[in-house]
């Protein structure tokens, strides 16, 4: 689990630095002109999220993230799980602080769990080699996670816990689902119901990838139906299996797993399904850890602990044997120092076999050997193998309480938010000032009218150069595609205009990130949007663009096409200049709808509703445009 929350963490942060504007997207714009959001726009009010949440320069988020990766890499090593979980927990809560905007159920999941894995045992135990001076390779030993292996392969000492860390890890995967369940079931609409849910999220939601799903309603319904049964699945299933229920374990990750690759193939949520297919893990079943340990011996070690040799028992009085452990023909000899040179494995287990021999014909056990496999087979503190713990050792009286009170907490918040039972004691304030919230709304009900896509279009005056010299001309371009593809994406206002009237088909390949898209879908819906939140963007949109616009000129990469006219033909331009104080940026966003499927339109129907967002904003509106003029020659 903590190998799986760490590469987790990990991932996420190099995906967020990997969004186009990077870390512009969680520092203010009272100190980063170049910043996406205004540094009040934010939910969190608090004065302790002022603090918690504070924002700041690029260098200073730049440290902040660093150090966030590099907790997560000790977390990842193993070093002081202890220390470094909770700090893992608390940099990914006010990373998810500074910027709320462009979150999913996804981070609110990794989060919460990440909080209960501070509660579990993640330490790393030390892997015991047995057998190394085996001599009958055939005798059937256990392994460390109770299947029969080769006595002379490494097993790890494996660590049962019941701990609170643990149970509320359990119950956060099943408050997760069942509260999407209960959500959904007191939907007044039939969307649910009838089986038209997937049909019209795959044609309204954010992420839809226009796959041929959409365009066939039988197996929208089918796909309806099976999703809330397979949802309904998953918390009953980890109500009832058992340790010894290996193949319940298995079935039950296989639910998870084919939940959501179902939902990766219709949707562009990559880490939405990726974190909620790892949660599960926690539950693998012995057989395949087994299967990993016997497999891919390196990787296990890894996972699970490094490589030493079993403590040296205390009790024997011989001080360079150690155990002696006889089964059938096989004998297995270690030492508290180090596996025994060869010659001397060779000397002892030749020694051993002649008394095993003589013990047969003679009808006695010499005393060496009596001594010794007595001494091996009886219980030694030294020698741990399946120990059953509760966690009070790792945590600590008051780490137990407060674990205790946070599954008390989410339990009575599950049952005001989701479950709608009892009314909340606190509003959800506490829930809130360390982001452990539930209220789980994936998908709860989709809107037939929350269709909409933006088309964002920068123009600005150039020099540009062709074979009869030098002329001004306008360089448009496609700022969302050029995002997207990472170099500049020339296009015409008329190709712009015909984008706005034409639904696309797949409208996540518009936007550079699904985190991007996640942000944009959101904003039609803010009244505010058109008034205050467009500006910031606006203004990091065209920095990104001239620093765009700068580098290909420099590097003589940028050209405009003239389409041909009744007067001229089509033409090719390289850019040698353009002026950023006349850059212009305009941002359109056009609402549609779903119509149901009908006796006389068997599939489900997309209609333009009109324009939601259209504001135009020119980049000498800020300062550190205005004075961006270029000394032009006369052309």
């Amino acid at each position: 689990m903590r190998v799986c929350l760490s590469l987790y963490a990990l991932g996420d942060i190099v995906a967020r630095l990997s969004m186009p504007g990077s870390l512009y997207w969680y520092t203010g714009n009272d100190v980063e002109p170049m910043s996406a959001f205004d540094v009040s726009d934010t939910p969190h009010k608090a004065l302790i999220h002022t603090y918690l949440f504070h924002r700041g320069t690029w260098m200073f988020q730049a440290t902040v993230f660093s150090l966030h990766a590099f907790v997560a890499i000790l977390y990842l090593l193993g070093i002081c799980p202890k220390v470094f979980g909770p700090l893992l927990w608390f940099a990914t809560m006010t990373m998810h602080g500074r910027q709320e905007c462009f979150h999913d159920g996804s981070d609110k999941y990794f989060r919460n769990l990440l909080l209960w894995s501070c509660f579990v045992d993640s330490r790393k135990y030390p892997r015991k080699k047995e057998g190394s001076g085996a001599v009958d390779g055939n005798s059937n030993q256990k392994s460390s996670f109770g299947s029969k292996t080769n006595p002379s392969s490494s097993s790890t000492m494996t660590k049962l816990e019941l701990s609170v860390g643990t149970v509320g890890y359990l119950f956060q995967i099943v408050l997760m689902y069942t509260g999407v369940i209960a959500l959904r079931s007191r939907v007044r609409s039939s969307e649910w119901y009838d089986g038209t849910a997937v049909g019209i999220a795959l044609n309204t939601s954010f992420g839809t990838r226009g796959i041929f799903v959409a365009d066939m309603p039988w197996l929208c319904e089918i796909l309806t139906y099976l999703g809330m049964f397979t949802e309904a699945v998953v918390p009953f299933l980890i109500f009832i299996i058992s340790p010894r229920m290996k193949y319940g374990r298995m079935l039950l990750i296989l639910c998870v797993w084919m939940i959501h690759s179902n939902i990766f193939l219709m949707f562009n949520l990559p880490q939405w399904c990726l974190f909620a297919s790892i949660a599960p893990m926690l539950l693998t079943p012995k057989i395949v850890l087994d299967c990993v340990e016997s497999a891919l011996p390196t990787v296990a070690s890894f996972l699970w602990g490094g490589s030493t040799a079993p403590p040296r028992p205390k009790s024997t009085s011989d001080s360079h044997n150690a155990n002696m452990m006889v089964e059938g023909n096989g004998i297995t000899a270690s030492t508290s120092k180090g596996n025994w040179s060869t010659t001397r494995q060779r000397k002892a287990i030749t020694t051993e076999q002649d008394d095993v021999s003589e013990s047969k014909e003679g009808g006695s056990v010499p005393s060496t050997l009596e001594k010794n496999s007595t001494i091996a087979n009886a219980p030694s503190k030294t020698q741990p193998s399946s120990v059953h713990v509760t966690g009070t050792s790792y945590l600590g009286l008051a780490g137990k309480v407060i674990g205790v009170l946070l599954l008390s907490y989410m339990c009575l918040e599950w049952l005001s938010t989701d479950g709608q039972l009892i009314n909340s004691f606190d509003n959800g304030d506490i829930g809130q000032s360390i982001r452990f919230y539930q209220g789980w709304v994936m998908f709860k009900q989709p809107q037939r009218t929350n269709g909409h896509w933006f088309t964002v279009h920068a123009h600005a005056p150039a020099v540009g150069m062709d074979g009869e010299g030098n002329h001004k001309i306008m360089v448009d371009v496609n700022v969302l595609e050029t995002l997207n593809t990472g170099r500049i994406i020339t296009t015409t206002p008329e190709e712009m205009a015909a984008k706005t009237s034409t639904i696309p088909s797949c409208t996540t390949c518009l936007y550079p990130s699904w985190r991007y898209e996640r942000y944009l879908h959101q904003q039609p819906a803010r009244k505010t949007f058109n008034r205050h939140g467009v500006w910031p963007l606006s203004r990091h949109w065209c920095h990104m663009m001239r620093n765009m616009l700068r580098d290909e000129v420099r590097q003589n990469k940028l050209n405009v096409s003239l389409p041909a006219t009744e007067d001229r033909d089509k033409k090719q331009f390289r850019v040698l200049d353009v002026d950023f104080s006349q850059l212009e940026v305009h941002t359109v966003a056009m609402g549609y709808s779903v119509q149901l499927p009908t006796d006389s339109s068997p599939s489900f129907t997309k209609r333009i509703r009109g324009e939601e967002v259209n504001v135009a904003i020119r980049c000498s509106t800020w300062e550190e445009f205005a004075v961006d003029t270029p000394d032009w020659v006369e052309v």
